[in-house]
């Protein structure tokens, strides 16, 4: 048993440090999908909760306007986070469309990630902004 881990310096492979850069995109990556997966889960729990508090209170007789106050979806903004989503996912997808076309060179692949996901998010301000002055017109 010591005597492999005596000999752990001598095996060192020098190789894996050319994989160090690939984790800076890998492991943000597996991140972000096993938020993705998490985000997707809570949404399902809280329509399915959101029926059921509904078919209570149906039952329980609360009047109309009480109801549709407590239930009240504002589908502008689920549509305005949709496109968030859209606008996010698609610059991170760009993103690493360049990263594998382009040569690895360590820190090259994090600046091309981080530009492409500012690039996104500038891209849903100016929506947002542009969708705020026609909704004031």
């Amino acid at each position: 048993m010591f005597a492999s881990f005596s000999n752990a310096q001598e095996n060192f492979d020098t190789n894996q440090l050319h994989n160090i850069p690939g984790k800076f995109v890998e492991i943000p990556a597996q991140l972000i999908f096993l938020w993705l997966i998490v985000t997707f889960i809570i949404t399902l729990v809280k329509l399915f909760l959101d029926y059921r508090l509904k078919n209570k209170l149906i039952e329980k007789g609360v009047s109309e306007s009480a109801l549709t106050l407590f239930l009240k979806s504002n589908k502008k903004d689920t549509g305005r986070v949709s496109i968030k989503w859209f606008a996010i996912l698609i610059s991170i997808g760009i993103g690493l469309t360049l990263i594998s076309f382009l040569p690895r060179f360590g820190i090259h692949s994090l600046i091309i990630m981080t530009f492409c996901i500012a690039t996104g998010f500038l891209g849903y301000y100016f929506f947002e902004k542009r969708q705020d002055a026609n909704n004031l017109h």
